[in-house]
């Protein structure tokens, strides 16, 4: 089983409500997570909402990281939801869960990571693409893309054969 799929029967076990959040984006073959780092939605009478990033226990680390660096997670934390990751290992023939929960100090002044901007484009070579490759366009014009080259103005109506 998936550590999705068993974290799903671990929290309807204890008497959650859940859900799978992540979405899979067909054309792209990839797996978007809610707010960039949810997995499951979990929520049950009297407590606040639970949010849970399902891994592997070797990828545990790396999920915290990615977590804690998200700064859509800190407006999670702040609305007084909850956030764990938990990771999945096979003891035995028996499945363990380590459950690491992030907390509002966990990511409190933490500094937002942007990317580094994109590389501009190069501008068109004018000369290739430029108007004065075009031409003067349009109906009636003797020279350039879209010519009459008949040398009469274009008519909607269809010629009469002779």
């Amino acid at each position: 089983m998936s550590p999705t799929a068993l974290s799903l029967a671990r929290l309807r076990r204890d008497g959650f409500t859940a859900d799978v959040v992540e979405r899979w984006i067909p054309g792209a073959n990839i797996r978007r997570d809610y707010l960039g780092c949810i997995d499951l939605l979990a929520v049950r009478a009297g407590e606040p909402v639970l949010a849970v990033q399902a891994t592997s226990d070797g990828h545990v680390s790396t999920r915290v990281a990615k977590a804690v660096a998200e700064p859509r997670l800190r407006a999670w934390l702040a609305s007084g939801s909850r956030f764990q990751v938990w990771g999945w290992s096979r003891r035995d023939v028996k499945w363990c869960v380590r459950v690491v929960p992030i907390t509002p100090g966990d990511v409190a002044g933490k500094p937002v990571v942007h990317p580094p901007p994109r590389r501009k484009r190069k501008p068109l070579e004018p000369s290739l693409f430029g108007p004065a490759w075009w031409g003067d366009v349009g109906p009636g014009r003797t020279t350039g893309r879209g010519a009459d080259l008949r040398g009469g103005q274009k008519s909607d109506a269809p010629e009469a054969s002779a």
